[in-house]
């Protein structure tokens, strides 16, 4: 899990540096596909044909929000080397939520973003480590602000990820998307476009449909 993690932070935010966050965001959410490729045969779960509608849904709208067509004359070296860690960080993070379910049994939530996180910091220490002192102390308060962040929705992330199908907390993860566009429309006043808000509808249309058959299935 820990070296999954690092490996999606990596690739993610490697992804945004070179092709932009639209990029990086689509390419990191195709882990969707991957879980429900792959989940059925390593966890034993039933696949259950239900999943490919709200899957389409979801994927649709990340498709809708990204607006990948803006990126079609962007083809250089930055930006493939932008698709090609986003293709990466999709992969490494999809399969985080195949081991985050595999391991329900024995570890907690909590236990399992310790484990995560304090391995992730050994594979990320050495460039933590080369970052300039001055760097590190004037960005301190907003380094703090978002490790508390991060570290209390993984807590929220893994106990809800633990209690459901991994298929289903794939397609539910997908509504991290829109919660970005919020605070990018509300907090970074960038405009609101049309195909966001309907990647939007889509997606949370994925969440509801795909939470209501799985608590249909826990009765």
């Amino acid at each position: 899990m820990g070296l999954l993690n690092a490996i999606t932070g990596i690739c993610y935010f490697s992804s945004i540096r070179y092709s932009g966050v639209s990029v990086a965001v689509l390419l990191l959410y195709t882990a969707p596909v991957y879980v429900n490729l792959f989940a059925p045969s390593i966890l034993g779960e039933h696949s259950n044909s239900n999943s490919v509608l709200p899957l389409l849904l979801a994927i649709t709208g990340v498709l809708l929000i990204a607006r990948p067509g803006e990126i079609l004359g962007h083809a250089g070296p930055e930006s493939q080397k932008g698709l090609l860690f986003g293709l990466l960080s999709g992969l490494s993070f999809g399969a985080n939520i195949i081991t985050i379910r595999y391991l329900r049994d024995d570890y907690s939530g909590i236990a399992q973003t310790f484990w995560l996180t304090g391995i992730s910091l050994l594979f990320m220490l050495p460039a933590a480590l080369s970052t300039p002192t001055t760097v590190f102390v004037k960005n301190l308060d907003i380094l703090l602000l978002f490790s508390l962040t991060i570290t209390f929705a993984a807590i929220i992330y893994l106990i809800g990820i633990s209690g459901i199908r991994a298929q289903t907390g794939s397609i539910l993860a997908l509504v991290e998307p829109v919660s970005g566009i919020f605070f990018d429309v509300t907090v970074l006043k960038n405009p609101l476009y049309i195909s966001t808000f309907l990647g939007c509808v889509f997606i949370l249309t994925a969440a509801y449909v795909i939470s209501k058959r799985d608590k249909v299935g826990l009765k």
